[in-house]
């Protein structure tokens, strides 16, 4: 989610609590989430495992995943005037999902 000072407002979600908070950005396109703020159809079953994880649970798994991450040594190197520093590797928790014909046109145009 994006971070800022960005104007916040558009709908809010009707039935999923993991989303109550949730304020999508004005002016930008939200892949997640529509105008009312509903799950959009390709986003839909994965809010509702989420939901059914809980906010505890999956913070839990969150946290166990970036510690994977740290604990097999995954970083990457920035280089600048002082040489390398490495930082830790930022997991992107949640995934884009995409519509089955929008991967569809992608994937006719990789091949």
């Amino acid at each position: 989610m994006a971070k800022g000072n960005h104007k916040r407002g558009r709908g809010k979600p009707q039935t999923h609590s993991l989303l109550e908070h949730y304020q999508p950005i004005d002016g930008v396109v939200d892949e997640m989430v529509d105008a009312s703020g509903n799950p959009r159809p390709a986003w839909k079953h994965f809010v509702e495992a989420l939901e059914e994880l809980g906010a505890e649970k999956l913070g839990q798994r969150f946290a166990r995943a970036d510690q994977y991450l740290r604990d097999a040594g995954v970083y990457y190197r920035v280089y600048d005037k002082a040489g390398a520093n490495e930082r830790e590797w930022p997991l992107a928790h949640v995934p884009v999902l995409i519509e089955e014909s929008e991967w569809a046109a992608i994937s006719a145009g990789l091949v």
